[in-house]
């Protein structure tokens, strides 16, 4: 039972067994509480032992900072491993593109030693020399010097680069270049200017005009086809179509050429036309070769109507292979024209790189 005051009833024999007593026979039962300070010292400690001790607040506290203190580490580790692979990707990148550029290189050494990418070009200069016997291509220069003379060695010539292994793409094995000139301005000296002839610059009357100065281009080129180059290939056993070489119209300032005017510059573009539309009429393949410095000398701007815009340029000048590359990047001699070779000399001959 529970008292009003909710104490426990124990009995006078529990009371004496509980304080060591002998308990005595036949004693009545009597209620007893416990004394207000026993409960109160065990509601107490009953409170104490609920409470966290300082001791127990500090190591607490110590094992927090001692967690925040971790992962501040941990942070700061995975931050560093983060920048380490990154740096190390970015290293990976670097040694990625130094073996690219060494795989380049050593495409480029093998193409060498399994067969070269270069091209020649050769004319009358080298009649009667060794010739190279690896080649990508080689271009044939058509005539002697002089748009009216032929290359004497034409016919060996032409042989020998129809030999080329034409492994360079779009760069065909065997090519021709022509001689130019417009000599109008001495044509009293010159038995070959043209009397007649109907152009896109009007009739040529055989004076040094826009008419017959495209009209004697076109005889030039006319003449060195049918009656250099025909012949030739066949005694050589080649191709004697036209429209099946590609051929460059060689501009240099060793040439006679007009001075002194756009007028004579005019005139002097006029002459590359008239080359241009005979070959072009053949179906052939044309472009330009000159130095921008010579190019400007003779010819000057091209305007875009001309037949001549958009023909590929042959650039000459480089100093050596690695120049030539560096060449490819230079503006080409004619608006909307693409540099596709360019020449440097080496060992007394003319080589060709192709930039394309």
């Amino acid at each position: 039972m529970r008292s009003a005051l909710g104490s426990v009833v124990v009995t006078t024999s529990a009371v004496v067994a509980l304080l060591g007593a002998p308990a005595t026979a036949g004693a009545a039962e009597t209620g007893t509480r416990p004394e207000a300070g026993s409960e109160q010292s065990s509601q107490t400690e009953r409170a104490e032992r609920a409470l966290p001790t300082e001791r127990d607040t500090r190591s607490s506290r110590a094992e927090a900072e001692q967690d925040d203190a971790e992962q501040a580490d941990a942070d700061q580790a995975e931050t560093e491993q983060a920048e380490t692979e990154a740096d190390q990707a970015e290293t990976e990148a670097d040694q990625d593109e130094a073996e690219a550029e060494t795989d380049a290189d050593q495409a480029e050494a093998d193409r060498t030693r399994s067969g070269t990418s270069l091209g020649y070009d050769v004319s009358h200069p080298q009649c009667g020399t060794d010739l190279p016997d690896d080649r990508a291509f080689a271009i044939v220069g058509v005539n002697g010097g002089l748009s009216t003379r032929a290359n004497p060695c034409l016919s060996h010539q032409l042989a020998w680069a129809h030999g080329s292994s034409g492994r360079v793409d779009d760069q065909p094995a065997a090519q021709l270049y022509l001689n130019t000139a417009n000599p109008g301005q001495v044509l009293d000296l010159v038995t070959t200017w043209p009397t007649d002839g109907d152009t896109p610059y009007g009739d040529c009357d055989g004076g040094n005009s826009l008419a017959c100065s495209w009209q004697y281009g076109w005889e030039r080129a006319e003449n060195s086809a049918l009656s250099f180059v025909r012949p030739a290939a066949r005694s050589a056993r080649v191709d004697s179509q036209p429209s099946r070489y590609t051929w460059w119209l060689d501009v240099e300032t060793m040439n006679t050429w007009q001075i002194g005017s756009d007028d004579a510059r005019d005139r002097n573009r006029a002459t590359l036309e008239g080359m241009a539309a005979y070959l072009l009429s053949e179906d052939a393949e044309v472009g330009v070769y000159s130095t921008g410095y010579q190019w400007g000398r003779i010819v000057g701007e091209v305007p875009r109507y001309s037949n001549l815009a958009g023909l590929d340029s042959w650039l000459a000048g480089a100093d050596d292979l690695e120049d030539a590359r560096d060449t490819c990047d230079d503006d080409p001699l004619v608006p909307g024209g693409t540099v596709t070779l360019v020449q440097y000399v080496e060992d007394d001959l003319d080589h060709n790189h192709a930039c394309r």
